[in-house]
């Protein structure tokens, strides 16, 4: 089953930033975080991934 969390982290130059993690049944992530900010550039990050655990869990 796909889950997801949502949540607002602290920011120490910004009102925060809001944080996603997307997990699949396949074990692939997607992790994102946008900063609350009016500052010109990049405020959205991603971070692609697959979980991997050395046993297997039950």
């Amino acid at each position: 089953m796909a889950q997801s969390y949502r949540g607002v982290l602290p920011c120490a130059d910004c009102a925060g930033i809001d944080t996603s993690l997307f997990l699949a049944e396949n074990g692939t992530f997607i992790l994102q975080h946008h900063y609350q900010t009016d500052r010109p550039g990049n405020r959205v990050f991603a971070t692609y991934g697959r979980l991997y655990h050395p046993t297997p869990i039950v």
